[in-house]
């Protein structure tokens, strides 16, 4: 079971957003909010309150959060407001204040067994070939 959520027009640049979410990419629920909690970065309250609704959503649905695992984390780009300041000799230079999607998936923690079905293909069903 997965489930999604998204915030919209955050007030933080993509490039910063991304540090957090690459910190917290793979990590059980718990341990995600306990890291974001003692985190010093702007975009940590934020991803801390997506934790919050997918807590928040297992709740409704009965479900414990014990092996629910953040499966993806992505902060894409958003709109940017564009500003102005003025400088010497009639010039003005321009300000870009970015905003950032952020959206993450959190499900059950499943264990791959990839190496288990690669080594089947090598050794095959009725053992190594010779």
């Amino acid at each position: 079971m997965e489930i999604k959520v998204s915030s919209r027009y955050q007030k933080v640049s993509p490039k910063k957003a991304r540090l957090v979410a690459d910190l917290i990419r793979g990590m059980k629920i718990q341990d995600a909010e306990d890291q974001l909690e003692n985190l010093n970065k702007k975009s940590a309250s934020q991803y801390l309150a997506l934790i919050k609704q997918i807590k928040a959503i297992l709740k409704d649905k009965g479900i414990s959060d014990d092996n629910i695992v953040v499966q993806n984390v992505v902060c894409k780009e958003g709109p940017r407001l564009k500003r102005r300041i003025f400088a010497g000799r009639g010039h003005a230079n321009r300000i870009l204040k970015r905003m950032s999607h952020l959206s993450m998936v959190a499900g059950e923690n499943v264990v791959k067994k990839t190496h288990e079905k690669k080594i089947n293909k090598k050794i095959g069903k009725n053992g190594p070939k010779v």
